[in-house]
């Protein structure tokens, strides 16, 4: 079973969202740990406005990786 530790940082006066993934332990299913089953990136809260990161990438996320997304 793979664990996932992260944060999602919100800064409000930049209006930034940074998200960073501090470890990941794989277990059995590494691709999928690290992305490969999985859509990476912030929407609002209606859904009509995002921003994608990656999207069933197995390579999309990895320990001590980080993404910003500024408005």
């Amino acid at each position: 079973r793979a664990r996932l530790t992260f944060q999602a940082k919100l800064f409000e006066g930049a209006g930034a969202i940074e998200l960073h993934y501090c470890s990941i332990t794989a277990g059995a299913d590494a691709p999928r740990a690290t992305g490969g089953s999985a859509t990476v990136g912030i929407e609002s809260p209606d859904g009509s406005a995002g921003r994608q990161h990656s999207f069933n990438d197995p390579t999309g996320i990895s320990t001590a990786r980080a993404m910003r997304f500024v408005p």
